[in-house]
């Protein structure tokens, strides 16, 4: 099942807010249940978004990247008093 425009715009929301929030991606379960939907609702959104080069997938559909966060250390970091963020390069 397709994600609809406004899945995907909650969802893309949803992930930056995790990443600023915590340093971190949130896993397909957690987005559904903090959306209030479904994990199947949810399951295709992140790869619309992969498709659209918003987020990054590993090879199980977990979210790695949201530019210009990493979930990964890929040698490019910045930290808050509370918060340690990774980038992909040296830019972001």
């Amino acid at each position: 099942m397709p994600c609809c425009a406004s899945g995907r715009g909650r969802v893309r929301v949803r992930v930056y807010r995790r990443f600023v929030e915590t340093g971190g991606a949130p896993r397909l379960e957690e987005l559904a249940r903090e959306l209030d939907e479904s994990v199947t609702t949810i399951r295709a959104c992140p790869r619309e978004l992969a498709a659209a080069r918003h987020v990054v997938l590993d090879e199980h559909d977990a979210i790695v990247m949201a530019h210009p966060f990493s979930a990964i250390p890929l040698g490019f970091s910045v930290m808050s008093a509370t918060t340690l963020w990774w980038g992909g390069c040296a830019w972001d």
